[in-house]
């Protein structure tokens, strides 16, 4: 079945709809999109779940799916419940990559968080100059490690210098 549609001013030039099944599927030859959308000031594609996913992307060989922007911002994902904003996996390879490959002042990946930035479980590797402000750790007392920690900080002088006190 083919099914093409459209109109010059508003509206939607091809819909689909089913209570089983796809609503609208396309499939593209040698190069060309299988689904491709274009718009003046919304979303050229877009996708709505209301127990699924809303877009998604698969792919054998390539990107499953790719956001860019010449202007804004290439990919974006938010979560208005407890459940991650942007969720990468991988079976062999990395979860999430953040490049920048612009200027200097570029930065390519930039976390925040109201009680924490970050949150490692495993190794860290880190290739290059770490930049702080403030550095603490709490690790467990080797003594009595089931009721007692031990917090250690540091300060940045330009005197090397060791000060260790206790209460």
């Amino acid at each position: 079945m083919e099914a093409t549609g459209t109109i010059a001013a508003q509206g939607i030039g091809v819909h689909g709809h089913c209570r089983q099944g796809t609503g609208a599927s396309g499939k593209g030859g040698g190069a060309g999109a299988g689904v491709a959308g274009e718009a003046g000031k919304g979303p050229g594609v877009s996708g709505r779940s209301f127990e699924g996913t809303g877009v998604e992307g698969t792919s054998i060989g390539g990107a499953g799916l790719v956001g860019a922007s010449t202007e804004g911002v290439g990919v974006r994902g938010t979560s208005a419940s407890d459940a991650d904003g942007v969720a990468g996996t991988s079976a062999q390879g990395v979860g999430v990559s953040g490049v920048s490959s612009g200027s200097e002042a570029d930065v390519g990946l930039v976390a925040g968080g109201v009680s924490r930035a970050a949150e490692f479980t495993g190794d860290v590797i880190v290739s290059g100059t770490i930049n702080k402000s403030a550095c603490s750790f709490r690790i467990h007392h080797p003594l009595d490690p089931e009721n007692r920690v031990l917090y250690h900080c540091s300060v940045e002088s330009s005197e090397r210098k060791t000060s260790t006190t206790a209460r």
